[in-house]
């Protein structure tokens, strides 16, 4: 069961989180793009360019929206809200990437083979659905529809986990991002998690294909993790042969680091030659003590 107690928290079906709704850098042509993992049951697709870190902001502010109007397949919002709730300023520059973003979103088609259980034929059944239905864009007002197998899939899904905007936002980093996603979805109920670097690195997915390349990928991105969120990993590099390795991830408590409290001064007459005594303060008395004066 999922819990929420922070404004920010945005509930994510795992799935989502464990598969990219959006890519990194893709290789990808005029007709768009076509990306599967290897044995899984997820298949996802562009007819556009394929929404990258910044469209990753900008989906989560339309769910939080959804979220706090009881996960309402349409919501309203003007272009300068969205901007400024995601994090960027209102020029020019960033209308049109907004605008972007509505054609990016609205071409993503996802699809689950066989993953979706009938309990009165008692068969698994396949679903193929979209992210956004529809935009429609007005003086001073959009309109969005979601997609209603997919909002549902979060609402109503038991297999989740709550995913901080705030945090979402300062991350920036594509890879991290997208790592921040894997493990949260992997640290569900568990401190230790292990995988094929070449396998996370499809997963993610990135480009790079050789061991050191993929490295030099994945540890800033732990390290901006460990920097700009909650999560606090230590990550341990197991090397099996020649260019290939598991990755151990281990989830550790985040030292809270507390200032001391600062000792108010008894400015009774015991308490000022107490002050003055004191080595650290002599200084200020010109190196003697009050029995010097």
């Amino acid at each position: 069961m999922c819990k929420k107690n922070n404004e920010f928290l945005i509930k994510q079906n795992i799935s989502f989180l464990e598969y990219p709704l959006w890519m990194i850098n893709p290789i990808q042509d005029e007709y768009g793009l076509i990306w599967n993992e290897k044995n899984s049951k997820y298949i996802y697709r562009t007819s556009f360019k394929a929404p990258d870190k910044i469209d990753q902001i900008f989906l989560y502010c339309w769910l939080i929206e959804s979220q706090k109007n009881k996960w309402s397949q349409k919501i309203n919002l003007s272009g300068y809200r969205i901007l400024k709730k995601s994090g960027f300023n209102d020029s020019k520059r960033n209308y049109d990437r907004l605008e972007d973003s509505f054609w990016r979103w609205k071409s993503v088609t996802i699809g689950f083979k066989n993953s979706f259980y009938n309990p009165e034929t008692k068969e698994y059944r396949s679903k193929i659905f979209g992210i956004i239905e529809s935009i429609d864009i007005a003086k001073g007002n959009i309109e969005i529809t979601f997609n209603e197998n997919f909002l549902r899939a979060i609402q109503y899904s038991n297999y989740c986990k709550y995913v901080n905007f705030e945090e979402i936002k300062k991350l920036r980093n594509p890879t991290a991002s997208r790592l921040h996603e894997i493990l949260s979805k992997n640290f569900k109920n568990r401190n230790e998690w292990s995988i094929d670097v070449h396998k996370l690195a499809n997963k993610i997915p990135i480009q790079e294909q050789y061991l050191t390349h993929i490295l030099a990928k994945i540890k800033p991105a732990i390290s901006r993790i460990n920097d700009k969120t909650t999560l606090n990993i230590d990550l341990e590099v197991r090397k099996k042969e020649r260019g290939k390795a598991v990755l151990v991830f281990r989830l550790i408590n985040k030292q809270v680091e507390t200032k001391p409290e600062k000792k108010k001064l008894d400015f009774s007459s015991g308490g000022i030659i107490e002050w003055a005594n004191s080595p650290e303060n002599r200084i200020k008395t010109m190196g003697k003590t009050t029995d010097s004066f």
